[in-house]
């Protein structure tokens, strides 16, 4: 399989989305006008004192060492987060049973880098998060076993039909958790985009990244949604493994992982909400303008894992667009609100408006 070379950015964003209004401006600004007379439990190290005397505040930040959290990976080797006027206290939530999500809703988090679904189902729940940064778009790509992807290319969504009933049994696509991005991407791709009927795919849900390559590279399944670095790993093993579809030929603008702060935060330190998106915008430069500097950055984080030269090429890959602005995603954010809305994981009318606090990027953007 060989590496996609990046492509340009999507078109405008759909116009279904331009126009929405906020349903949460009128909290938001209330936050921060009355924000010094909060005190809330959950950011005490915001104003930490002892003996009388005002201490640096804290600001905890969890992550997990990946390409969808890049920025903070970035920020982190650079040394961008020892700029903030606080104490960062960083989690790694990479191989441990804790879940970073429960505990950026239990308020033990300030800051969370993660998806879009599981910010919008937050929300949902009553959740105060708020959504400052995208970190990337167009994340995953679609691929298949070789003699799958053959078939696809000639056939089409036909391929699907006839593998289904020259073996007599669905064909499987893994993915991971259910409501998860590459889950939903799959699941859209097959069903929305190829309408196919739900008899003729079996989905199965696999819990890391390691246990869907192997049920690909053993042929037990027909395709899943991989993003990066694993297709550069794949592409330079010379795995088994072919494309079959990009996002931005049926979803552009996909959405994936963002940068998601407390409510509170917004409320008792603005300035350092500002400040840490501000971080988030130079760290996406970097990696724009200064990929090596980036790769060797990713390659530092995650460890022996990934070499710094992976790292450049998955960087350089067209899965991976960097972006800050959260209006890059917007289009793509309304149509998975919807698609979730479909498939019985909101109730809602949550989305894009409503996860996303664009003032925090314009503030620091301009």
């Amino acid at each position: 399989m060989e590496p996609a070379d990046r492509k340009g950015g999507a078109g405008g964003r759909a116009e279904a989305v331009e126009g929405r209004e906020p349903t949460r401006l009128d909290r938001r600004t209330f936050l921060r006008t009355a924000g010094t007379a909060l005190v809330t439990s959950s950011l005490a190290g915001l104003a930490g004192c002892s003996g009388g005397r005002e201490t640096q505040p804290t600001l905890s930040i969890g992550y997990k060492p990946k390409f969808a959290a890049l920025q903070y990976l970035v920020m982190s080797e650079t040394g961008t987060l020892s700029e903030l006027d606080a104490a960062v206290e960083p989690t790694n939530f990479a191989g441990t049973d804790a879940s970073i999500v429960s505990a950026f809703a239990d308020g033990d988090l300030d800051v969370g880098f993660f998806g879009v679904t599981q910010t919008l189902k937050m929300i949902e729940k009553g959740v105060p998060a708020t959504g400052v940064a995208a970190n990337h778009k167009n994340g995953f790509v679609l691929v298949g076993e070789p003699t799958f992807a053959d078939q696809f290319e000639s056939e089409g969504a036909d391929a699907f039909r006839q593998r289904s009933e020259e073996r007599g049994e669905p064909v499987q696509f893994t993915t991971g958790p259910a409501g998860g991005m590459g889950n939903l991407v799959t699941t859209y791709w097959l069903f929305e985009e190829l309408g196919l009927s739900r008899d003729v795919i079996d989905i199965q849900t696999m819990a890391g990244i390691k246990a869907i390559r192997r049920s690909l590279l053993s042929g037990n399944a027909a395709g899943t949604a991989l993003d990066e670095p694993t297709l550069t790993r794949l592409a330079t093993e010379d795995a088994a493994v072919e494309y079959l579809a990009e996002p931005e030929s049926f979803l552009p603008e996909l959405p994936g992982g963002i940068m998601v702060v407390r409510d509170e935060l917004l409320a008792e330190r603005p300035a350092l909400a500002r400040d840490v998106t501000r971080a988030h915008v130079q760290a996406t430069e970097l990696i724009n303008d200064q990929p090596a500097e980036a790769a060797a950055a990713a390659s530092a984080a995650i460890g022996d894992s990934l070499s710094t030269a992976t790292a450049r090429q998955a960087i350089d890959s067209a899965a991976s667009t960097y972006v800050s602005d959260p209006r890059e995603i917007e289009a793509g954010t309304g149509v998975f609100a919807d698609y979730m809305r479909s498939e019985g994981l909101l109730d809602s009318d949550v989305g894009f408006a409503t996860a996303f606090d664009l003032e925090v990027y314009d503030a620091v953007s301009n």
